[in-house]
């Protein structure tokens, strides 16, 4: 074979060249330089894909890479970084078919990698070539992570070791030989690194021992003086470069080689040949049946306990060795999950993924409930009601709230249905006094929740099919997945209200000995103006840092390029959100809570086949019980059914007949539940929800009695061509027959089929409303 001469390769291990290089670029010359190409072997031409020559600085043949099989050694090694990122140190073992075989450091199993394969992946494979005597396992572990990885002592080490280095590879460039550059590397370095190290090495050990004094809590008077000196630092021997430089060099100058291995050094097995060698076990079983569980002991107490039971063996572990054994064997992940809860354990040590806002108004908002932190009293005693329920919704993209509903109605679907009408439909603001708009309004696409009974009801998901939201509900007891909502309430309480009489704070411990219901002065209207004011003319006019504007603007700059969806009618509102139920027709009618509901067209639904014993789709509004809509599965259209004692339904929320129906049951003492029974049941009710609203002495809340006694369905502001008061209050029968009564509201008694036409002035009302929408629409 032809070719260039080339040094002996004996001559250059006796030198100290025997180092290799690593991962190699395309075919061509070495990187460095260092040598030619050999010429191609039988009559190849040129020097093919797959050269070989002699590294003049180390005396090894380099192996420059190509498109052909690249042609690897026996226990070479090689740094493949996975699609993930994650390097693996791989040792070759054997040539196969077309291919190689390869294990990984450490043992486990095989891999067998193509050559199409080594030349795709060429761009994550690091070759380092066998050097003299291969690489231990602790320097494959070294090449196995990162360099920052590493303690920083031993991080400022290994540069220091890489100062004299390369300050000899660059005097053996320049043809020095490597003994005498290393002699000339430990001692020009050293002079010119040396005082500077060494004043570095002194300030590290004042603070390490600052921080073991506040540690372990040394007086004063036993902390060792920061300005003693310390050993001084002394030049490496030539031979200790030189140990240095062969591995470096073998793995093409990689400062990795250099981390010294401080916690390698040393008898790293256990010396405990006697009775002290179940120490770590007995260590292991007190840390985990005593410290790691929910009882929560204090590791002080269980160490304690350890060395009570050492102490007939005549043996003891100190505190500061049983807590290094538990600090080395539990992470902070599994200490804090066993002595809590997996919830802790994740909020404290988990990293989350921030989500990205919706680029759209309305394609997700966020409904939560919360307690307002302020006690409310009522407008003509002053007798203390306690503390009203907010429900709102917020839109995500812009920040501004679409909708929202205060009243003493604990969270149901009542509160959530009049909280997102409020949000659908646009707000009437004339009379109230406000600078601002309130342009918020529209189906949303997405309503994030919570997992409360009501954004599981059935109601709510007939509201879904019929208007073309979807309720999203998150998983129980996080928050944060809705913080943009739960963020404003925190808001609410310090900006609104943080300067009233009557405030609760935000827990006990702040509130302290501040006598909230005692102070209370606010009425529950007074409360919602305080509210409005603040979401119209200053939340929603209040510069946002994360939309870099107000959320007015916001919402005003994508209304005039995304269309907002809205509803055709407020009737469609009122029933599309109502209350839904499943009732059989009974041969008087549908009954609800007692209330029976009657009208001729369900005579038609019963005859039909099966008609005696389905179940039939009922609404309701959950604030006004006076009439339902029952559903003709055949013609797709909703029969309105009024209730046969308009007096006893007309006004009447779900919560008001739940209450009325218990009453009249236990006034019938176990008999037949007769109209008598229900009027004085519910004239009752209503008696003492007054009695207990108007107690002028008393010291204690009354919120049951205001959620009967109040008007709780009342709109949070009025809506844009609403024909009728949100909410009537319920007539209160004054004795004889019910059916006799005639007291009751308008509204109760319009559906009666027999009746005259609809009312003039609603029918005004809604076609004035058509009209405004069509034009809005256009």
């Amino acid at each position: 074979m032809g070719g260039a001469a080339r040094p002996c390769r004996a001559a250059a291990l006796r030198d100290g060249r025997g180092g290799g290089l690593g991962r190699r670029p395309a075919a061509g010359p070495c990187p460095s330089g260092g040598h030619a190409p050999r010429r191609a072997r039988r009559g190849r031409p040129g020097p093919g894909p797959r050269a070989r020559g002699v590294h003049a600085d180390t005396g090894r043949r380099c192996i420059t890479m190509s498109g052909s099989p690249q042609r690897y050694v026996e226990g070479d090694h090689l740094r493949i970084t996975e699609a993930d990122g994650t390097p693996h140190l791989w040792v070759v073992r054997k040539r196969v078919v077309r291919g190689w075989r390869l294990e990984p450091v450490g043992g486990g199993d095989t891999r067998t990698v193509t050559d199409r394969d080594i030349t795709r992946m060429r761009q994550q494979i690091e070759h380092y070539p066998q050097g003299r005597a291969g690489l231990t396992a602790d320097q494959e572990e070294l090449l196995n992570r990162t360099f920052e990885s590493n303690k920083a002592e031993s991080c400022i080490e290994a540069m220091r070791r890489a100062e004299y280095l390369w300050h000899a590879y660059r005097l053996h460039k320049e043809g020095i030989p490597l003994n005498a550059a290393f002699e000339r590397a430990a001692s020009e370095i050293f002079a010119e690194k040396g005082p500077t190290w060494q004043k570095e090495d002194d300030e590290a050990a004042a603070v390490r021992e600052t921080a073991r004094a506040e540690r372990r809590r040394v007086p004063p008077e036993l902390l060792k003086s920061p300005n003693k000196p310390r050993k001084p630092l002394a030049a490496p021997k030539p031979s200790t470069i030189e140990s240095w430089y062969h591995p470096w060099m073998a793995v093409s100058r990689d400062i990795r080689i250099l981390v010294p291995l401080i916690e390698k050094r040393g008898n790293r097995t256990s010396r405990f040949k006697d009775e002290r060698a179940f120490i770590p076990e007995r260590m292991k079983i007190y840390i985990e049946t005593m410290f790691l569980n929910d009882r929560r002991a204090s590791l002080n107490e269980v160490h304690k306990l350890l060395n009570k039971e050492l102490k007939s063996k005549g043996l003891k572990v100190s505190y500061k060795c049983f807590q290094a054994y538990l600090l080395k064997n539990y992470s902070e992940h599994e200490e804090v999950k066993r002595r809590f809860n997996w919830r802790k354990a994740h909020l404290e040590t988990g990293v989350f993924k921030r989500k990205r806002p919706p680029a759209k108004p309305l394609e997700e908002i966020e409904v939560d409930h919360s307690l307002l932190d302020i006690i409310v009293v009522n407008e003509k005693s002053g007798r203390p009601l306690g503390r009203p329920w907010i429900t709102l919704a917020l839109d995500r993209c812009t920040r501004m709230v679409l909708g929202v509903h205060v009243s003493f109605e604990p969270p149901s679907f009542a509160s959530l249905q009049r909280c997102l009408a409020h949000a659908f439909w646009p707000k009437d603001l004339t009379g109230l006094g406000l600078s601002n708009p309130w342009p918020a309004e529209g189906i949303p696409r997405l309503v994030f929740c919570d997992n409360g009974k009501e954004f599981h009801s059935r109601s709510l998901k007939l509201a879904e099919l019929s208007m073309g939201f979807t309720v999203v509900n998150l998983p129980p007891r996080q928050p944060w997945l809705k913080g943009k909502v739960e963020r404003i309430f925190g808001r609410i309480g310090i900006q609104v209200f943080d300067l009233m009489e009557g405030k609760t704070f935000s827990n006990p411990a702040k509130r302290g000995e501040y006598k909230s219901v005692a102070s209370a002065k606010l009425t529950l209207p007074e409360v919602k103006e305080k509210l409005l004011k603040y979401f119209v003319d200053d939340y929603h006019v209040t510069f946002h840092d994360g939309l870099k504007g107000t959320p007015l603007e916001e919402w005003q700059r994508h209304a005039e390029v995304d269309r907002v969806e809205g509803v055709r009618s407020y009737e469609d509102i009122r029933r599309l959100m109502g209350a839904t139920f499943l009732k059989p027709i009974t041969n008087v009618g549908i009954k609800i809570f007692g209330l029976v509901y009657y009208h001729d067209d369900l005579k038609e639904l019963r005859r039909r086949r099966g008609g005696t014993t389905k179940r039939f789709q009922v609404r309701a509004d959950p604030f006004d019980l006076g009439e339902v809509e029952v559903l003709d599965e055949e013609t797709g259209r909703w029969i309105v059914v009024p209730c046969d004692r308009p007096e006893l339904a007309a006004g009447v929320s779900l919560h008001q007949a739940r209450t009325n129906d218990k009453r009249a049951r236990r006034l019938a003492e176990g008999g037949p539940v007769t109209d008598l029974h229900r009027a004085e049941g519910q004239r009752l009710e209503a008696e003492e929800a007054a009695v207990a609203l108007d107690d002028t002495e008393a010291k204690t809340t009354a919120a049951r009695a205001a959620r009967y006694g109040l008007d709780n369905g009342c709109f949070f502001t009025p809506l844009v061509g609403q024909p009728t008061p949100a909410n009537d209050p319920a007539p209160v029968p004054v004795g004889g027959e019910a059916e006799g009564h005639e007291g009751g509201n308008d509204r109760a008694g319009n559906p009666e089929p027999a009746g005259g036409g609809a009312d003039p002035d609603v029918q005004a009302a809604m076609l004035a409303m058509m009209a405004q929408w069509t034009r809005r629409s256009a």
